[in-house]
């Protein structure tokens, strides 16, 4: 597609993609006891790595998401230690539209190894991050890495023509029907 100067798309949105290894690289933020519920929950920001161990069998990790605006996260969690074939981490994903009074479970899984999920997210509500431990897991100093990337890069309806095309840039993550 050839295209004049008095098409050009504009520049590349300066946020996201730019961050290197969330499951690998150094932390940014250790958990802090105790954030066993919602009240107490650690905040945790966009791009940030979170380390964490389970203190005991009966601990529960709670994290709030830190949303400015509408958009995407794609949330990545990783346990240091995986186990074959069994089910060892409850993970869940709340939205909270309203101080309580309507609260949501959008995600809801058992899982022994890595796990990455995107959801739509409104900076109108609160978003929490559950963790906690099935049987088998050992409570050492890393248990697992939580890592989220905000993104507001969306599809434009309607978008089924040349003409009509959504502009996207690369290195960037697009979400959208």
């Amino acid at each position: 597609v050839l295209m004049s100067d008095s098409e050009r798309l504009g520049d590349a949105p300066s946020s996201g993609g730019n961050i290197g290894n969330p499951e690998n690289g150094p932390a940014d933020i250790q958990e802090s006891e105790s954030n066993d519920a919602l009240a107490l929950a650690d905040k945790i920001e966009n791009e940030k790595i979170v380390v964490s161990n389970l203190d005991s069998g009966t601990d529960l990790d709670v994290y709030e998401l830190s949303i400015n605006q509408d958009g995407y996260v794609k949330v990545i969690f990783r346990p240091s230690i995986t186990f074959t074939g069994e089910e060892n981490w409850h993970f869940r994903f709340m939205e909270d539209k309203g101080n309580g009074i309507s609260r949501k479970i959008l995600k809801d899984i058992n899982i022994n190894e890595r796990y990455v999920f995107n959801e739509k997210v409104s900076k109108s509500n609160k978003y929490y991050i559950l963790i906690d431990a099935q049987d088998g897991v050992n409570y050492s100093s890393e248990n697992y890495r939580l890592f989220y990337e905000f993104s507001s890069n969306e599809e434009i309806e309607s978008n089924d023509s040349l003409s009509k095309a959504t502009p996207i840039f690369m290195n960037s993550e697009y979400f959208g029907n």
